[in-house]
């Protein structure tokens, strides 16, 4: 779908897949920010010529509104918010902890990253669905439910290898070594950080970031050379 924007006039692509069906949406103008509304409901059968028109709801139509980003949609269920337009080379954070969390946005800040909260497991769910995250940080029992109940971080770990592998996941837990190879293998993550150890998350993140880097550097120039990639 192509949509001018009602303010600059640039061109916004949206790829057919992420407009909702029978709703009306918001895109947001990757140039100006600017916020463009469009009808996107869909008339599933023709018009009746009775009287009823007038009184009759489709019941195929969704009346509910949901924005549009360049690459993100908001569900009509989730809170709607502002979302940055990404460019090519952003690197972006998901962060879904109910501890610490302005220490987290304040050190992947400071590594360039761009930074989502997600308020829910089910929204960071819903988030990861439309959006390639470079990091993810999950607390181990956010809001007290257990891992089988965080519907992100199950997301997580159904997700398959070729996209999995795109993503640095850290786990933060009070029963964790930070660090521990053995326990981040256990929970499918790459990188578990105990709750008391906020203080050396520049470094744990610095170091971690680099061997893994380091260790698909080498796995994709292997594959390469292997003429499988």
């Amino acid at each position: 779908m192509l949509v001018n924007c009602s303010s600059c006039e640039y061109e916004i692509k949206i790829p057919d897949n992420k407009v909702p069906e029978g709703k009306a949406f918001n895109v947001s103008c990757p140039k100006c920010k600017n916020k463009v509304r469009v009808d996107g409901h869909i008339k599933k059968d023709p018009e009746p010529e009775q009287e009823s028109i007038a009184t009759e709801t489709p019941q195929n139509v969704d009346n509910s509104e949901s924005e549009i980003d360049t690459g993100v949609v908001v569900d009509s269920e989730f809170e709607e918010e502002d979302i940055p337009f990404y460019g090519e080379n952003d690197k972006i954070a998901l962060v879904l902890v109910d501890k610490d969390q302005d220490s987290w946005v304040k050190t992947l800040e400071k590594m360039d990253f761009k930074i989502q909260i997600a308020k829910s497991p089910e929204q960071a769910a819903h988030k990861m669905k439309f959006t390639q995250f470079h990091f993810v940080v999950l607390t181990e029992r956010f809001q007290r439910k257990s891992l089988e109940e965080n519907e992100g971080y199950n997301f997580i770990i159904e997700m398959p290898m070729s996209t999995r592998r795109k993503m640095f996941v850290v786990m933060m837990g009070d029963n964790f070594k930070s660090g521990h190879n053995m326990q981040a293998f256990a929970c499918s993550v790459n990188l578990v950080v105990n709750e008391k150890d906020m203080a050396k998350l520049p470094g744990l993140l610095k170091q971690s970031i680099s061997e893994n880097d380091t260790f698909y550097k080498v796995y994709k120039e292997t594959l390469t050379a292997l003429g499988k990639i």
